[in-house]
């Protein structure tokens, strides 16, 4: 962690959202979920300042914007690369393929697609007492808000989560908001206790 500042916004709204005394709404838009997760990084406070006396932001948001050759100008951001693109591990894509090519995920798919069998083999056990929660989204398997990780990539987010030592809380904390596998507390358990 770095210093402590004061994040100042003329959005009351925020203050609800990404203040300190509650945590973010696990319904809350996926936009929102992602600046939690990247605001939790820092020591901060948020703090409301009315539109009349934030007048040095306000008036530099309407400067005017210099004017250059169009050729010259390479427009490589976005909100993912804002928001630090190399420390996102997997998109949407990695994910969806992972799915179809992991033996447990695969079948998973198949039985929310289709309709989940009488008898159901030992492994699969976890995922059939979420049958009625698990639900497919632009071919990705989710458990409500989410996401079902493929085994080949479990051990990458569990390296992502703690690459900075948050602790074990932190670490769960942060998995169960975005993702989910069976045993993913004890995996992570495991990593904080083999960490030196």
């Amino acid at each position: 962690m770095g210093n402590k500042f004061v994040l100042a916004t003329d959005h009351k709204p925020l203050i609800a959202l990404f203040g300190e005394k509650r945590g973010i709404p696990q319904m809350a838009a996926g936009r929102l979920q992602r600046w939690a997760l990247f605001l939790s990084g820092f020591d901060y406070t948020i703090q409301y300042v009315r539109g009349k006396e934030n007048e040095g932001a306000d008036g530099l948001s309407r400067l005017p914007i210099e004017e250059k050759d169009d050729s010259k100008i390479k427009n490589d951001f976005d909100y993912f690369h804002f928001l630090a693109e190399d420390k996102i591990p997997l998109d949407a894509e990695k994910i969806k393929s992972g799915i179809r090519t992991d033996t447990l995920l695969s079948k998973v798919y198949l039985y929310v697609k289709n309709g989940w069998p009488n008898i159901i083999a030992d492994e699969l056990k976890p995922y059939y007492s979420r049958a009625t929660e698990i639900s497919i989204d632009n071919g990705i398997l989710m458990w409500g808000y989410r996401v079902l990780i493929p085994e080949k990539y479990r051990k990458q987010l569990l390296d992502e989560l703690h690459g900075t030592h948050q602790g074990m809380v932190k670490m769960k904390t942060l998995a169960r908001q975005y993702l989910w596998w069976p045993n993913l507390d004890k995996e992570i358990e495991r990593v904080v206790k083999d960490c030196n």
